[in-house]
């Protein structure tokens, strides 16, 4: 099904897909904005970035879940740089939707109610994964190609 600039992402709807999480709307709204600008897209990659690494996730119960993000982080930038642009703008949007969630320190559950702060962020990133996999995957065998060539032009 294709995403048409203008309508609804909410009104996609995906065959036995994830139900889109509570309150994630306004955030995809936010988003479909925010992609006009890549210069501020790069800083939510950066906040984001600085986020994760300050929240003491890495390395504890949320492994998947800071392996999820960073990939998501890691599109984002590619794109914003103008690295990689083979990804739709609906995904962009729920991609960037998601980093906007994760962020916002208050969402659902605010980020400051310990042992519970994140658990909505964690939910908000899989929905996002699960619903752009493909475009994951697609992403993944990129990075993966274009780390081969560096390791070849390296190796001469």
């Amino acid at each position: 099904m294709k995403w048409r600039a203008g309508s609804s992402i909410s009104s996609v709807k995906h065959a036995a897909g994830p139900e889109e999480p509570r309150g994630f709307a306004g955030f995809l709204l936010r988003a479909r904005r925010m992609l006009s600008r890549p210069g501020e897209v790069l800083t939510l990659v950066d906040s984001a970035t600085r986020k994760l690494q300050s929240s003491g996730l890495i390395g504890r119960q949320f492994d998947q879940f800071a392996d999820d993000l960073a990939l998501l982080m890691r599109l984002t930038g590619s794109w914003a740089r103008g690295e990689y642009r083979e990804v739709s703008t609906r995904t962009l949007t729920i991609v960037v939707g998601a980093l906007l969630y994760f962020v916002v320190p208050f969402d659902v559950v605010p980020d400051f109610i310990a042992g519970l702060g994140f658990v909505d962020d964690a939910a908000v990133i899989a929905y996002a994964v699960a619903v752009v996999h493909g475009e994951l995957d697609t992403y993944r065998g990129w990075c993966a190609k274009r780390d081969e060539e560096a390791e070849g032009r390296d190796a001469t």
